[in-house]
């Protein structure tokens, strides 16, 4: 994902300097290439990890998805990140926001390259996405009406250059892209460390789905957003309280449990977990109790802050985010919370069998 642009120093009109650095973490990838003679348990583990994530950058770097990865929440991906850091009022919201036009500068040049290359999203993602953007932009949450403009453009811009030349909704998977089998390899790679077939994997994935053998999903929605939020504070209480039976080590805290902003709710995942913060969007009640399984407790959220407090790692590693023990282990959570007595419900143990479904369409 392409970050935002770096400031120059408080006072400083410098122009930027050119000069790249490799990051902190890759030079000590480099010195961690060294025999493994001599190293202890923890030690080889960390070498495997940069090992691991070396692989990975350069899967990243191969794949350019910034050429042509399109969706809503991509596509706010700063609004929520500085709106979640910053107090809309504070100098540094303000001075960072200002740099949101050359942001959306930089994805309209990247996708103009995945353009050239014949490399674009499907139809459907980029009308979703130039709609997320338009709500933005219409409705701006506190502190964002001066960088509406400049979110405007970019929907021009998405449904005057980039949807005329989609990609045919009935050909929306990473297959279809120039090269895709080669790119899905090496997403896989990136990912989960694994070099497979895309045909082999997505056949894995039909056969588990296959095996599962759902009943009709149950329609009953929460009655409203703040009655599904109760309830899902009330679950996750629940779950934390028997954490103890189960793990030796558990979180200082529960996730906090919000729901999604406004401008996400049409078109945003049923639920995300991000820094502590699980955001809920419109998901059903026989859902939830998987839901915040797999993104609070005992998943991510556990996950995650165990990671950063365990003693005697380097920073590398308690900081170090690889999907392929992250989501193992939220989907293990899931299964988990049966054998904590968190589903009550028949239905609500079909939600994790969904769940699982929805894995097996990832794969």
């Amino acid at each position: 994902m392409e970050s935002l642009p770096r400031r120059p120093p408080a006072g400083s009109r410098a122009k930027r300097r050119t000069r790249r650095r490799p990051p902190s973490g890759l030079l000590a990838a480099r010195r961690a290439r060294g025999p493994a003679a001599g190293l202890s348990a923890e030690e080889r583990i960390t070498r495997e990890a940069l090992s691991f994530w070396i692989e990975r950058e350069r899967a990243a770097a191969s794949s350019d998805t910034d050429a042509w990865r399109l969706d809503p929440a991509f596509a706010l991906y700063a609004a929520r990140l500085l709106s979640r850091r910053y107090d809309p009022a504070s100098e540094e919201f303000r001075s960072r926001i200002r740099e949101i036009p050359i942001y959306l500068a930089g994805r309209e040049k990247s996708l103009r390259r995945g353009l050239a290359s014949g490399a674009v999203a499907a139809a459907v993602s980029v009308e979703r996405t130039a709609e997320a953007v338009e709500r933005f932009a219409a409705s701006p949450p506190p502190g964002w009406a001066s960088v509406a403009p400049a979110y405007r453009r970019y929907a021009e811009f998405l449904r005057r250059e980039l949807l005329p030349r989609a990609r045919s909704d009935d050909s929306p998977g990473l297959i279809s892209l120039p090269g895709g089998p080669r790119l899905y390899r090496l997403l896989l790679r990136r990912r989960f460390g694994i070099d497979r077939d895309p045909a082999a994997l997505h056949a894995d994935g039909l056969a588990a789905i296959a095996r599962l053998g759902l009943p009709p999903a149950p329609k009953r929605r929460f009655a409203s957003s703040e009655r599904r939020l109760r309830e899902a504070r009330n679950r996750s209480n629940a779950a934390a309280a028997e954490l103890p039976r189960f793990f030796a080590v558990i979180p200082n805290a529960s996730p906090t449990i919000a729901a999604l902003p406004q401008y996400e709710q049409k078109d945003a995942p049923a639920g995300r977990y991000d820094s502590g913060m699980i955001e809920l969007g419109d998901v059903l009640p026989y859902e939830l109790p998987a839901l915040l399984a797999h993104e609070g407790l005992p998943g991510h959220h556990l996950e995650r802050t165990t990671a950063r407090r365990a003693p005697g790692l380097p920073e590398f590693r308690r900081r170090l985010s690889l999907s392929v023990h992250c989501e193992g282990w939220a989907l293990y959570a899931e299964s988990l919370a049966g054998e904590m007595g968190l589903y009550k419900t028949p239905e609500e143990r079909a939600g994790m069998l969904a769940a699982f479904t929805m894995q097996g369409l990832m794969s």
